[in-house]
C-alpha cells in the first residue's frame, strides 16, 4: 500500500468514505491516465503526469 492510500484509509469513517468516493469518481471519469501520489504529506491526483487536485481533510471539529 502506498502512503497516499494509507492516508485515506486512516481517516475517520465519514472522511474516508468521501475521499474514496472522490478518488473513484475522478479515476473513472478521466479518459487519461490518473495516478495517486503522496506529496506534501497529502494524497495528490495527477492526470497525465500533471497535478489535478489534492485530497485533504481539515477536521476542526469532532467527527459525528
Amino acid at each position: 500500500m502506498n502512503p497516499a492510500e494509507a492516508f485515506i484509509l486512516n481517516q475517520p469513517e465519514l472522511y474516508k468514505s468521501i475521499l474514496l468516493q472522490l478518488q473513484g469518481l475522478i479515476e473513472s471519469t478521466s479518459i487519461d491516465k490518473t495516478e495517486l501520489v503522496y506529496k506534501w504529506k497529502i494524497p495528490c491526483l495527477y492526470i497525465n503526469k500533471k497535478p489535478f487536485c489534492y485530497l485533504n481533510v481539515l477536521a476542526k471539529k469532532k467527527v459525528l
